[in-house]
């Protein structure tokens, strides 16, 4: 068992940054290369796959340029079908597949949450999210079957329903592909007891499921007649970090309730909408103050800048009881993969 007992607090304001403007860490010690030399865990590995994450949020364009310009990859392929996106960067020693989550629009995401389910070789798994994974997946076994994969190592790794999805493409490759590990952060719950099963069969040493404080998105769909499962190891970041084989979150429900759910839906939706009234405040002319002389085109510079200032902020920063939807950003696992990174673990 990995433990750090330095405290780690991952409160705060984080943002996904705007399409086509993401900045790699100017130190060069978030993504590195060399963090998959071993295939063994370690928190700067997973930092990398946390940045890998929340690269695939960003445009084609974008992708390819951190990827190869950046990073170091011979190639990068970018996939989109449908509402699923994702990209394979390689070298010549190893294949990253990293798939897009929702954290643009979570509420949307969220209110259209389909729970019904599909019967798989691996157990009855998620509708919604295997609907996610076929979209792409002709291409992406294709992409593998042209690239020598079997002979390279393979990693998977996507933030939210990214992380599902990667789920998903870990069971669906299994036979075909030896896959090193799969790190998933803030994912929702993906299937029952037969997924369960498979991932504890087939990855019990190398499928890591992070969490971040009160991450209220690993809680669902919500345990009711149905049993949904969670699967892979469990790192909780939230104080101390370790991991564990199974879900277990001191001072949190195992589930949420759906009146719950309902009101996280509301108040994401709710802090929205007052964040879009803010931003079109500031850029609405306020004609009694101003002077006499005054000319158009009004300069509103300034009121943009304001109003881009506002757009850096967290567009969630809510609490209500345990469910703290800021706890969601990948920007924060970031930032706590981060400092475990810094410290001695054993």
């Amino acid at each position: 068992m990995l433990n750090v007992t330095d405290q780690i607090l991952t409160k705060g304001s984080s943002s996904p940054r705007s399409k086509g403007t993401y900045q790699p860490n100017k130190a060069h010690d978030k993504f590195s290369l060399d963090h998959f030399a071993s295939s063994s865990f370690s928190y700067k590995q997973a930092l990398s796959l946390a940045e890998a994450s929340k690269l695939a949020y960003e445009n084609e364009t974008t992708i390819k340029t951190t990827a190869i310009s950046v990073w170091g990859f011979k190639s990068c392929e970018f996939l989109n079908a449908g509402s699923t996106q994702a990209f394979v960067a390689q070298t010549d020693q190893m294949i990253l597949v990293a798939f897009r989550g929702t954290e643009n629009n979570l509420e949307d995401w969220l209110g259209n949450m389909d729970i019904r389910t599909v019967s798989k070789p691996y157990g009855n798994v998620h509708k919604g999210f295997t609907t996610h994974y076929e979209n792409i997946k002709e291409k992406l076994e294709a992409i593998l079957a042209n690239s020598n994969a079997g002979n390279k190592s393979l990693w998977l790794t996507g933030h939210s329903l990214g992380g599902a999805i990667a789920t998903i493409a870990a069971a669906e490759l299994k036979s075909e592909y030896s896959i090193s590990a799969i790190h998933t952060f803030g994912q929702p719950r993906v299937g029952f007891e037969g997924l369960k099963s498979f991932v504890e069969e087939n990855y019990a040493d190398n499928f890591f499921r992070f969490v971040n404080q009160d991450d209220p998105i690993v809680l669902l769909p919500w345990k009711g007649a149905r049993d949904w499962q969670e699967v892979g190891q469990l790192i909780h970041m939230s104080g101390t970090a370790s991991i564990t084989p199974s879900f277990q979150k001191s001072g949190s429900p195992s589930s949420m309730s759906p009146a719950e759910f309902q009101n996280l839906l509301r108040t994401i939706t709710k802090f929205k909408q007052g964040l879009k009234a803010k931003r079109n405040s500031l850029i609405r002319p306020k004609l009694r103050d101003k002077p006499v002389d005054y000319k158009w085109p009004m300069d509103i510079t300034k009121k943009y800048k304001k109003v881009q200032e506002i757009k850096e902020k967290s567009p969630i920063q809510m609490k209500g009881q345990y469910l703290n939807v800021d706890d969601h950003s990948l920007d924060n696992y970031i930032a706590a993969l981060h400092k475990l990174s810094l410290v001695q673990v054993s």
